[in-house]
């Protein structure tokens, strides 16, 4: 199945969330907001585009816009008597959200790359940036809307001069899904979802196949067709 569309909550500028839950699970999902997750408690699978990686306390991601993804909990969290918590700060926003003709200043170059071209392949950050955008967010939960949107732009600013990060998805993820056709998507989405609720299942090649109604050899002419597959 496609990713599903998430709608922004409210009307305001950052939708922002800091609260406890007993696990982390949202379906493969996708949302034109940009989305800044630092993980305060917790542990299981982050699934971004074509990247799957285990995450932790601490683990720290900028998801580009209508970039699917979801973050998984450990199995554990989910056993009938745990008493284990999760929590994250999790600030989404729209790619314009101090508005179009600020966003197209000069001033706002360097984070208008970032958000429109580096966070598109979702980004991890690392080192230096990565404790000091820690302590940025962790100061997010005290502080008014107002107050966000400019610790947010700080946040960016610091993003967007650093090289503290590595990109999640692959290039080739990246290409297909930029320039796929509606069936291709529908394609490549349905097998990445089909991975990220049986990854710790065998799968076979032939079962992957199945789930798009190609046989083997036809699901790797698909791939090895698509753009960026072999850069």
């Amino acid at each position: 199945m496609k990713p599903v569309l998430v709608r922004k909550r409210h009307d305001a500028v950052i939708d922002f969330d800091d609260k406890e839950y007993d696990y982390f699970y949202n379906p493969w999902h996708y949302h034109p907001e940009l989305e800044l997750t630092l993980i305060v408690r917790g542990d299981g699978q982050r699934f971004v585009g074509d990247n799957v990686e285990n995450f932790a306390e601490g683990d720290l991601v900028l998801v580009g816009s209508n970039l699917p993804h979801f973050w998984r909990s450990d199995n554990s969290y989910y056993q009938k008597n745990s008493q284990r918590k999760v929590q994250a700060i999790v600030v989404k926003f729209l790619p314009d959200f101090v508005g179009t003709e600020f966003s197209e200043r000069e001033e706002m170059k360097l984070i208008k790359t970032l958000i429109h071209k580096t966070a598109a392949k979702g980004i991890k950050l690392r080192g230096d940036l990565k404790a000091r955008v820690s302590v940025l967010m962790r100061e997010m939960p005290k502080m008014d809307e107002t107050q966000r949107i400019i610790q947010l732009l700080s946040i960016l600013y610091l993003i967007s001069i650093s090289k503290e990060y590595i990109s999640l998805v692959s290039f080739g993820y990246y290409a297909e899904v930029k320039d796929a056709n509606e069936k291709d998507h529908f394609r490549i989405n349905s097998v990445l979802d089909y991975l990220a609720k049986n990854y710790k299942k065998p799968i076979t090649l032939d079962q992957i196949a199945a789930i798009v109604h190609m046989n083997r050899n036809a699901f790797c002419r698909f791939l090895n067709e698509k753009p960026g597959e072999h850069s």
